[in-house]
């Protein structure tokens, strides 16, 4: 080997090894300067610990390992949450981004394992917190990647020791984060490329009584997917009507999947906004029961127009699909009956214009096709404005062929009665606003009969016929087969949309079986038009 060789390889191996020296030396004047701070350093309100660390000068990266920290409340030193980590590691920290731009820049930041522990009423309410405020960041932060692998998190309600919201294998990666003095929760989607969350078996405290659960939830980006939901109130019906003590809905509602497409939400100046073009709704089941034995609750329900124009929010979705999809509805008037109920079954459903944002012409049209009680058919086509101040509305439904035997399971347990026959079509259309409505009805039957039952569930036959003396048993009059009416509801306030959809219904039927005894159900002979009606369906 040359002199001139020899030279360099000792110069070169000086150099290094005095590098290796000083990045030694480096790594343990940091740790013990980073220790010292999470002694010294670190508020009286927050305790951490951590049982190892390392850094490795040359590669900018700081590693920790178990780190955890507890937070208590500043006045009350009641432990607000406590955050437990297998490992933190951050990569990559560029010393001439800091030193030219004044720039804290990271290639990533990972943390794993994470474990949040949050107590609700452990925190002191802040009033007028203003969400625009700047933060007091010296220096810009830049991160390629951000990432929280097999977290855990849970909400616990100290005052009650119930949990509220949890989760498992939490993941979520945020791709080229940008954190600076505007940084904020209303700028946070300005402030990332990609965003990516997935998370398992996701529990939150919905309500007073309803619990909801998530087997899967992902948000990737400008999509949100969701499997198997559920929404389940959490005690036996018995014991449910026990607890309340006004009328409320008992619910077990199931979903398969929820998927929101084309998904976009942050804020308009003060106000969230949310928009997608599509939300599919495939396999969603649900049973809803009431028991009207509880007293009623006569706080005013809004109609599904004014409650939509009220939202808090911007809502702008274009289109909601539902497929595959059931709804049970049963009802107890009786302490010695069982609740009657109603079923449709496969149910495919769209909706269109779920907004807030647009004005009149345009309204929300829901369009539903499925089958009624099991084996009729059933076809809805629903319409309203959500700019009408009035909440005017139109409702068209088709019931194909159904049998009387087919509704004794929902008239039999409401009524203590049964009906014979058959109901061979039934078609009308409700034209209302928040306070009274309009039904146009045309219905074909025939063989049509009442049985008024006993205590004993059997036929009482002397008021059975009295009753049926007033009962039109077939349609067909003068060679016309269908019957039109016209018959009006006035809405109560304290009961739902489908409240009044039943009253008008009820009011209709009342015309359409019965002698005309009452003069404020007019007939009239005008029948609904059902090729308009169809053209409606279709478009």
């Amino acid at each position: 080997m040359s002199k001139r060789k020899r030279i360099i390889l000792i110069i070169t191996s000086v150099i290094v090894l005095t590098l290796i020296i000083v990045s030694l030396y480096a790594n343990t004047f940091l740790e013990n300067k980073v220790k010292n701070l999470l002694q010294t350093k670190i508020p009286d309100h927050i305790e951490s610990n951590y049982k190892d660390i390392k850094i490795h000068s040359f590669r900018g990266s700081i590693g920790i390992t178990e780190p955890s920290v507890i937070i208590k409340d500043k006045e009350t030193g009641i432990i607000t949450s406590i955050i437990k980590l297998d490992y933190l590691e951050i990569k990559n920290i560029s010393y001439l981004d800091f030193y030219f731009n004044k720039e804290i820049s990271l290639s990533e930041v990972l943390l794993d394992g994470l474990d949040i522990t949050y107590f609700k009423d452990g925190v002191k309410k802040e009033k007028g917190k203003d969400s625009t405020k700047q933060n007091n960041f010296k220096n810009p932060i830049s991160i390629k990647a951000f990432r929280i692998e097999n977290a855990s998190v849970k909400v616990i309600d100290t005052s009650k020791d119930s949990l509220l919201f949890s989760s498992t294998n939490v993941n979520f990666t945020l791709k080229k984060l940008k954190i600076d003095s505007t940084f904020s929760i209303k700028t946070f989607k300005d402030n990332y490329k990609s965003l990516k969350i997935s998370a398992d078996s996701i529990f939150l405290k919905s309500g007073l009584y309803e619990n909801l659960t998530i087997g899967y939830f992902e948000h990737k980006d400008n999509s949100i997917s969701i499997t198997d939901l559920s929404l389940k109130t959490k005690y036996s019906k018995k014991t449910f009507s026990k607890k309340i003590s006004k009328e409320r809905d008992y619910y077990t509602i199931n979903t398969a999947t929820i998927i929101l497409e084309e998904l976009d939400y942050g804020f308009n100046e003060d106000e969230f906004y949310l928009n997608s073009s599509l939300i599919n709704i495939n396999k969603a089941v649900a049973s809803i029961y009431r028991n009207k034995l509880v007293a009623d609750d006569f706080k005013v329900k809004n109609l599904y127009s004014k409650s939509i124009r009220e939202l808090p929010i911007q809502l702008n979705v274009d289109s909601v699909s539902v497929k595959n999809s059931k709804v049970i509805y049963s009802e107890r008037t009786k302490n010695d009956r069982p609740a009657g109920v109603l079923t449709i079954s496969k149910i495919d459903a769209s909706v269109s214009k779920l907004s807030n944002t647009y004005s009149s012409p345009n309204k929300t049209m829901i369009l539903v096709d499925g089958v009624f009680m099991k084996n009729s058919t059933f076809h809805a086509n629903w319409s309203f404005d959500i700019s009408n101040k009035n909440d005017e509305f139109e409702f068209i439904g088709d019931i194909g062929n159904i049998s009387g035997n087919s509704l004794n399971v929902l008239l039999t347990p409401l009524i203590n009665a049964r009906l014979e026959g058959e109901i061979e079509h039934t078609l009308f259309h409700i034209k209302g606003n928040n306070s009274s409505s309009t039904i146009y009805m045309s219905q074909k039957y025939e063989h049509v009969k009442i049985e008024i039952l006993n205590n004993k569930k059997k036929k009482n036959k002397f008021v059975s016929g009295i009753a049926n003396v007033f009962v039109h048993h077939k349609s067909d009059k003068k060679g016309v087969a269908y019957n039109h009416i016209t018959a009006n509801a006035t809405r109560d306030n304290a009961k739902s949309f489908f409240n009044y959809l039943a009253k008008n219904l009820k009011s209709a039927l009342l015309v359409s079986f019965f002698e005309k005894k009452n003069k404020k159900y007019i007939v009239e002979k005008e029948h609904i038009n059902l090729e308009k009606y169809h053209s409606k369906k279709t478009n």
